[in-house]
């Protein structure tokens, strides 16, 4: 157990987000020199219809699947290991999956692509959405972590004490087996966003004029 702690701890380090802090986006608009669009903690306003449209992978369809189908054994298997943790994340993970997985694909797409100056309100918007959708997936990344590790708890705890929860053993490693599925994507997905995220911003500084020069120079000026 202290060996997956630890890993995990390293992992999250690695993401180079704080839960708790904005991104270095938020700070460089703030010198009101590129104003933002908007302000938000929203999925749903990390969307545009200027995006393209991708597919998610098959591989996150049948994950999706999987927690969509034992819904109710997950939450059940959660309240058991812990009565006061919150599984709202469970009506919401859906959307952000797709949402950021949209979004990295969009980035990768202009990561191969010459940048149009002409677009450049938009390349910024990209940046933008991804960074706070980049904070959104991973604090529900956090959620999912702390369900996965009560899960765990809990199977220690059967272990010793005897099984009392109602949930048969197979129920209970079965939603385990999801949530470490589950938690994967999105910790990969921060992972490939920052990454993208660093990609596009270069190249919005190397492509994009004299106006995405300073944009970069105010987002490296901010960026630590």
């Amino acid at each position: 157990m202290l060996v997956i702690i630890l890993v995990v701890f390293i992992l999250i380090r690695k993401a180079k987000i704080d839960c708790n802090s904005s991104t270095d986006s938020d700070s460089a608009y703030e010198n009101n020199k590129f104003p933002p669009l908007y302000k938000s903690q929203h999925i749903e306003d990390c969307i545009s219809s200027e995006d393209l449209q991708y597919y998610i992978s098959s591989e996150t369809q049948r994950i999706i699947d999987t927690v969509e189908t034992s819904k109710d054994m997950i939450k059940s298997a959660i309240v058991a290991a812990n009565t006061e943790i919150n599984t709202a994340w469970l009506n919401s993970y859906e959307k952000v999956i797709k949402v950021s997985a949209n979004l990295d694909e969009n980035l990768k797409h202009h990561a191969k692509n010459d940048l149009v100056q002409s677009k450049f309100h938009y390349y910024t918007s990209l940046h933008f959405r991804s960074m706070t959708a980049a904070n959104i997936v991973y604090k529900e990344f956090c959620e999912i972590d702390s369900n996965f590790n009560d899960i765990n708890n809990l199977i220690v705890t059967i272990a010793k004490n005897g099984n009392t929860t109602g949930l048969s053993k197979a129920q209970i490693f079965s939603t385990k087996d999801t949530l470490k599925e589950l938690r994967k994507v999105f910790l990969d997905r921060v992972h490939e966003l920052n990454e993208q995220t660093a990609t596009l911003r270069d190249k919005i500084g190397r492509e994009c004029g004299e106006r995405g020069h300073r944009w970069w120079e105010e987002r490296m000026r901010n960026h630590s």
